[in-house]
């Protein structure tokens, strides 16, 4: 503390304390965050595995991966994935484990991810088949808990990327759900992003949105009512009782 007196420094004591700062500054808050979440993690190279709940998330990640690259699974890795994945799963990198995944295979498939050699960084976007299903959280937080052990025996560094209950299950089970990702990230020191559908649910214009796909629904079922060549709803008859 003296020291920094002396030399007309200004110390935090913790991170909390450098927020005003960096906002003064105009220093890059992301990225002092980025260096303090890595700072005891080992950055072997730059193939990044990631494992998600849905197709969009796997869009997201492709799209954005700013210098990082999507490492190829090994056909030992590919092999493990679809013994533990159904088929519609998609087991490449990123891995679509989809809705139709149960809980024990997301686990095992985001094990098997953390365990791989060829991956130097993971995003583990899971939890959502959980809540899809309304799903004890207890039973997310051990899977993802289970999650992060792995990839911290490997001491790879990892992005937990969480999301939100919605409320029809009760303010008791948002309350348990929502605080799993925040509570594992940083008991695994993982760096954590709050919650993927933020962004989308915060938009400004999502009535705008909401209405232009109401319009486009309406625009379709006009369609198929319309006279013509049968298509669309149109084309589904009830049985005759008659034969």
């Amino acid at each position: 503390c003296a020291s920094a007196t002396e030399q007309r420094a200004i110390l935090a004591r913790a991170y909390d304390e450098m927020a005003p700062i960096e906002v003064a500054a105009g220093l890059p808050a992301r990225l002092v965050r980025l260096a303090l979440g890595l700072r005891d993690k080992r950055v072997a190279g730059l193939g990044l595995g990631a494992v998600t709940n849905a197709g969009f998330e796997c869009g997201a990640i492709s799209d954005h991966l700013h210098g990082l690259e999507l490492t190829e699974f090994s056909a030992e890795t590919r092999a493990a994935l679809e013994e533990v994945l159904p088929p519609i799963a998609h087991c490449g990198n990123p891995i679509d484990c989809t809705p139709m995944t149960m809980t024990e295979g997301y686990a095992k498939a985001a094990r098997i991810l953390a365990a791989a050699p060829e991956v130097d960084a993971l995003i583990v976007a899971l939890g959502g088949n959980d809540l899809l299903r309304g799903i004890d959280p207890a039973v997310a937080r051990a899977n993802l808990d289970g999650i992060l052990a792995r990839a911290g025996e490997r001491e790879i560094p990892v992005l937990l990327i969480g999301m939100e209950a919605p409320g029809n299950y009760g303010p008791d089970y948002k309350a348990a759900f929502d605080a799993i990702y925040p509570d594992l990230a940083a008991a695994y020191g993982a760096l954590h992003y709050p919650d993927f559908l933020g962004p989308i649910a915060a938009e400004a214009d999502r009535q705008a949105v909401q209405s232009r796909v109401s319009t486009l629904v309406a625009a379709a079922v006009r369609r198929a009512r319309s006279p013509g060549p049968r298509r669309g709803l149109r084309a589904i008859r009830r049985p005759s009782a008659r034969r």
